[in-house]
């Protein structure tokens, strides 16, 4: 089974969220499964199964930003899919050898999902639930001499804007986080609140997760731009995909 059919579950056919949005990066780079059937995997609860959703939203008119670590992001967006979500990856990174973040449980909940193909099938117009990964500037390792820093961050430019969110019928959107929001999509989230779009977020820390209004104001335009630029150096530049990965950390020069 190739890179290339383990990527099309997950973009499938039907949804325009998940065929336009969906990041190829770290697809191209991870071991597909080695069966992506229904069939073997039919009688096992899937791992999502005991995932509690029900602090979502219903409706089709509030999109969803997954940002949890590693494999839970995944695995909670395929759990949504049951509250009327489409699942969209947009985990902008790659994988591969020694890693400063380990991606294997991300890659994991990849595959979990795409082997049960059906467990991604929604309703052709479900908002989506864009999924993140909330170590994506938290290292599990230095990004020491000739190891791979796979270190990333997100852009408003890696989601829909406002304007194309409120034309296609969305007009809100939830973060669904732990222990506080991070700087960049705080960033993100007051692009949409300045786009006219009601943003709120939900912190499944507390004993009852549920919906709060994120407060207007929280970021300024201008302050996005500062700290954009100033992650943007520590990452080193963007590269052409729009990933910071595939980065060997090089030995220093000496003069």
């Amino acid at each position: 089974m190739s890179n290339e059919m383990l990527f099309d579950v997950w973009r499938g056919s039907e949804s325009s969220w998940a065929k336009s949005w969906t990041k190829a990066a770290l697809f191209a780079t991870l071991e597909a499964p080695e069966t992506i059937g229904d069939d073997a995997y039919r009688a096992e609860a899937p791992p999502w199964a005991g995932i509690d959703t029900s602090w979502a939203p219903g409706g089709r008119d509030t999109a969803l930003i997954v940002d949890l670590p590693g494999g839970e992001a995944v695995l909670t967006a395929v759990a949504l899919v049951r509250a009327g979500f489409r699942p969209v990856v947009a985990i902008n990174t790659t994988t591969g050898g020694a890693e400063a973040i380990e991606m294997g449980p991300v890659i994991a909940a990849l595959r979990d999902a795409a082997r049960r193909p059906h467990a991604l099938e929604a309703p052709p117009k479900a908002p989506p639930a864009f999924v993140l990964d909330a170590r994506r500037m938290l290292p599990d390792h230095a990004p020491i001499v000739g190891r791979l820093d796979n270190r990333w961050m997100l852009f408003a430019s890696d989601l829909p804007s406002a304007s194309h969110l409120r034309a296609n019928g969305i007009g809100g959107v939830l973060a669904v986080h732990r222990a506080g929001l991070a700087p960049d999509l705080v960033d993100v989230l007051g692009r949409f609140q300045r786009g006219g779009l009601q943003v709120q977020s939900v912190d499944l820390e507390e004993p009852t997760p549920a919906a709060v209004e994120l407060p207007a104001g929280r970021t300024s335009a201008v302050g996005s731009i500062v700290r954009g630029v100033a992650r943007w150096f520590e990452l080193g530049g963007r590269r052409s995909d729009g990933t910071f990965s595939r980065r060997i950390v090089p030995r220093p020069s000496h003069g």
